[in-house]
């Protein structure tokens, strides 16, 4: 939205980036793996001759 505006630079922080407080590196971390392809979750197998039980 903002590509273009002169004198806005956009800049993409790891968290790496961050040193001074634990919390904003977690905040980071999570933004990281919501940002990751997720894969499809797999279906556990049965194993013939044996019940799933709950």
């Amino acid at each position: 939205m903002l590509e273009g505006v002169r004198d806005i630079a956009i800049c993409r922080l790891t968290s790496a980036d961050v040193v001074r407080h634990a919390l904003v590196q977690e905040i980071i971390n999570a933004y990281e793996r919501a940002d990751k392809p997720q894969e499809p979750k797999k279906e556990k197998k049965q194993v013939k001759g044996r019940r799933k039980t709950t």
